[in-house]
């Protein structure tokens, strides 16, 4: 199937989706613990790491469910406030570009090898 004929949801629905949230979620986390264990005397506020992770929804499947109720505006915004919707989109955004270029590329690497059989 082409890129072009894919649907945002399609992209979501991918195990490659869900690799590069892993890789982000993980990430962020490394970051976070590291600054939090450079400063033990600062007192931090919660952020949406500790937040999702209150509610079990920090990995990669839950994570790439909540951003498809963001992008769909179906998420209960009660439940999730302006904050944490920002926090979703964010890595959401970030994972779906690296799978959309990683597609791209696959496809054209494809295209390149038909041209060359001619």
């Amino acid at each position: 199937m082409k890129l072009e004929d894919l649907k945002v949801i399609d992209i979501i629905q991918m195990p490659q989706f869900e690799k590069h949230i892993e890789a982000l979620i993980k990430d962020l986390y490394l970051t976070r613990t590291k600054i939090m264990n450079e400063h033990p005397d600062v007192q931090f506020k919660r952020g949406p790491i500790e937040r999702l992770q209150e509610k079990k929804v920090f990995g990669p499947k839950a994570l790439a469910a909540l951003y498809a109720k963001v992008v769909d505006k179906t998420i209960n915004t009660s439940e999730y406030p302006s904050t944490l919707r920002t926090f979703i989109k964010g890595i959401g955004d970030e994972a779906f570009h690296k799978t959309y270029v990683e597609l791209k590329q696959a496809e054209d690497e494809q295209s390149n090898k038909g041209d060359n059989k001619e």
